[in-house]
């Protein structure tokens, strides 16, 4: 079965066997990755030594994490923030899904993890990071112009859309919290435009 493995790593370049796979002789090769993994501290050590220097990977899980959280730093050095967008990477790693899957494990996620993301400025919840953009947008605009009237097109210097999410938040008033109604009366929103 090593030599399953070792093959596999040859023709391969690692040694990351999908848990179906099969080797053409019809061995499941996937099912005897996944028994090692059970079973590693029966091993020796030398088996265990021959495995690691495959490159064998003990826990897909903790891999799978680093090796994503990896591509969010290197996304955070190249554009300054952690706002992955939901399409997938050009080597077809659904990155966009795996921030989300953040998110909604967020309570099952190590502290160690939840700092490290911290750490790249992660928007835990995107709604609310949102709003709050287009808050700030309306407030600048507010001191600038002495009003909240703003025109539907209007855009600001990094093309944020704010005569759009001002029309959305008037749509959206039956359901925004008191809070946010609160805070855009603040500014003198106009909720019934002619």
């Amino acid at each position: 079965s090593f030599s399953r493995l070792e093959k596999f790593y040859e023709t391969n370049g690692h040694s990351r066997v999908p848990t179906r796979y099969k080797t053409e002789d019809g061995f499941t090769l996937g099912n005897w990755v996944v028994r090692l993994r059970k079973i590693k501290d029966s091993l020796s050590k030398e088996k265990i030594g021959r495995l690691n220097d495959l490159g064998f990977i003990w826990d897909p899980f903790e891999t799978d994490w680093v090796e994503s959280f990896s591509r969010l730093e290197k996304f955070y050095e190249t554009n300054g923030h952690s706002r992955v967008p939901r399409q997938k990477t050009g080597d077809g790693f659904l990155f966009g899904r795996w921030v989300q899957r953040q998110r909604s494990i967020k309570d099952s996620l190590s502290k160690e993890r939840i700092d490290r993301l911290n750490d790249l400025g992660f928007i835990w919840d995107p709604f609310e990071t949102d709003w709050e953009e287009g808050y700030s947008h309306l407030e600048k605009f507010y001191e600038s112009n002495g009003h909240s009237r703003v025109p539907y097109n209007q855009k600001t210097e990094d093309e944020f859309l704010l005569g759009r999410w001002n029309d959305r938040q008037r749509r959206k008033k039956d359901s925004l919290s008191h809070e946010r109604i609160k805070r855009l009366n603040g500014l003198g929103i106009i909720w019934k435009v002619r």
